[in-house]
């Protein structure tokens, strides 16, 4: 029976100079690293079947990359076939803009033309979009060409465990309606929208001499505990392979997967307290009382907290993985074109979007906005984006890997699917 052939690569993707961060609706432009930026690779091959899974400490992932990045490989090695590749993004916040696709250009259309547009930041020597784009897509060409050249035959032992990651950050209230990141403190409070989910589940890879090399890791909670912050930063899966490499070495590989968790964030909305930002989706109306809680999840400590409670789990469970390490698992990889329908919304639904940008407008002391007020419409924008683009289409081409390693399941989507959705197909 033919064994499965593993390679593992851990690809530095953090750029050199000065960047504009996305992941919040307004501008954050820094040359400061805290953690660096990596593209975590996994490519596995037997009897001509193929898997390449290549996670990046990136906001998100689009389509215009990941052709890109199947161009680019193509080039490099032709024994690739570059459709199996997925490229997934762990959804950090701390990362670097490569989308020439602005948000602010498609939200500041809603202000009247005689609004003046006063950036936050002034300071515009940073990167251009179009230069990250060129240097992320070669770096994470470079690295899959690489984890491929590496692969040899391998073992495979598969795990599982639990570290509290992700809670709802959907609060509901007692007239049925719900706010990310509302306000839990007060008599209206309902409920949580949704669950979380502790498990995580593990690959471990093992090489020919049966030592540890690698993991691949799914956690249902985007990795976003500093996603205020200046600086660029893998976020907690930064900390998680800083501790993981502590006990297995340098060169171990943390494949970090984030699973469908849309809901999610590493905060507890019970005793949540808030941080020093001007978020619009943390406006407090009640006063903030001190709480015993976890450490702060908007700052360092909040990551370091997280990644000791993942790696924990990884250092713990690779001695079970290793009881059960096995070289000749079941294998294959199917990739589903498909288009599916479009979420519509209604018009009750665009007019009171377009009355609640009119709201906020009126309350703007002169005839300029800025970063936040872009920030506190967006909701509002989304809809009425979202409305004149279902005119023009039902139907969203969709991309969909279905996988099998031994007893382990992948299913990817380009989707931020809440975590009942990730609970349907988990179970």
């Amino acid at each position: 029976m033919s064994m499965l052939k593993i390679g593992l690569y851990e690809q530095d993707i953090t750029p050199n100079g000065k960047v504009n961060i996305p992941g919040q609706f307004y501008k954050r432009v820094t040359d400061e690293i805290e953690s660096r930026l990596k593209t975590e690779i996994f490519v596995c091959e037997k009897d001509e079947e193929q898997l390449i899974i290549a996670s990046a400490d990136l906001t998100g992932v689009t389509k215009e990359l990941l052709d890109e990045v199947r161009t680019r490989v193509s080039k490099k090695d032709d024994t690739l076939d570059v459709n199996k590749i997925i490229l997934s993004a762990t959804h950090t916040h701390t990362a670097f803009g490569y989308n020439s696709n602005s948000f602010n250009r498609r939200i500041n259309k809603f202000f009247p033309n005689d609004y003046k547009y006063i950036p936050l930041e002034e300071d515009e020597d940073y990167l251009p979009n179009d230069e990250c784009f060129d240097f992320l897509a070669e770096s994470i060409a470079n690295g899959i060409a690489e984890a491929w050249r590496r692969r040899d035959e391998a073992y495979i032992g598969e795990e599982f465990g639990r570290a509290v990651v992700g809670h709802s950050r959907r609060v509901v209230y007692s007239d049925g309606t719900a706010k990310m990141y509302g306000i839990a403190d007060k008599a209206t409070f309902a409920e949580l929208e949704s669950g979380s989910d502790s498990g995580i589940e593990l690959l471990y890879v093992f090489d020919k001499s049966r030592k540890p090399i690698g993991v691949l890791a799914n956690v249902s909670c985007p990795s976003q505990v500093l996603e205020h912050k200046t600086f660029i930063s893998a976020d907690y899966w930064g900390k998680v392979r800083d501790y993981t490499k502590e006990r297995f070495g340098d060169d171990f590989v943390v494949v970090g997967l984030c699973g469908a968790a849309g809901c999610q964030s590493p905060r507890d909305m019970i005793r949540f307290v808030r941080p020093d930002t001007n978020d619009p989706n943390l406006v407090r109306d009640n006063p903030q009382k001190p709480r015993r809680t976890d450490p702060d999840m908007y700052d360092i400590d909040g990551a370091i907290e997280i990644g000791h409670r993942i790696a924990d789990v990884i250092n713990r469970k690779v001695g079970g993985a290793a009881l059960h390490m096995h070289n000749d698992a079941a294998f294959a990889h199917d990739v589903i074109e498909c288009q599916l329908p479009l979420r519509r919304v209604t018009e009750t639904d665009v007019n009171n979007a377009r009355e609640g940008i009119k709201r906020y407008i009126e309350r703007l002391p002169d005839k300029s906005f800025n970063d936040y007020d872009v920030a506190a419409v967006h909701i509002y924008g989304g809809i009425i984006n979202r409305y004149e683009s279902q005119d023009k289409t039902d139907l969203v081409d969709t991309e969909i890997h279905i996988a099998r390693i031994g007893d382990v399941a992948f299913a990817s989507n380009p989707f931020e699917l809440f975590l009942d959705y990730g609970n349907k197909i988990r179970a």
